[in-house]
């Protein structure tokens, strides 16, 4: 079996999802391991890249959803959820909610308290990020007159 044969059974089995068909063609010109290797790594900083925009869109979901939430509480940042509220308003994954989280509470927009049960509240800093996501997601928005 040569090079693009074996880039072919592996796309089609799913160990290269981040090749996809219409590339693996182009790997018929590889003849070495080394530049099957250039090509390889081209395709995983390209799938790191989608991966970290989606977690990124994912972020900035929780965080606005979490903001909202809090919107008419007379004291926003001492609201404490617990996992249940996202899991039900968010289309995602509560390993991928939780993976956010952590993200946020590096970035000071959250805090996680880990007791019997996870709770987690949004801090200023939360608030004032979620209040620019807003604000731009107004002005990207297309107007209607």
């Amino acid at each position: 079996m040569g090079i693009s044969e074996w880039l072919e059974f592996c796309r089609e089995h799913d160990f290269f999802p981040i090749i996809p068909k219409r590339e693996v063609k182009s790997f018929v010109h590889i003849v070495n391991v080394s530049e099957c290797l250039k090509e390889i790594g081209r395709g995983i900083k390209s799938y790191l890249a989608k991966t970290y925009l989606r977690l990124m869109e994912h972020t900035d979901l929780v965080l606005s959803t979490l903001a909202q939430i809090v919107e008419e509480t007379a004291q926003p940042t001492l609201y404490q959820f617990i996992p249940r509220e996202l899991i039900l308003r968010l289309p995602i994954e509560w390993s991928e909610i939780f993976t956010c989280l952590t993200a946020l509470e590096e970035d000071g927009a959250v805090q996680i308290f880990h007791a019997d049960t996870v709770k987690f509240s949004i801090t200023e800093k939360g608030l004032e990020f979620a209040k620019e996501l807003q604000i731009q997601k107004e002005s990207n928005s297309p107007q209607v007159n």
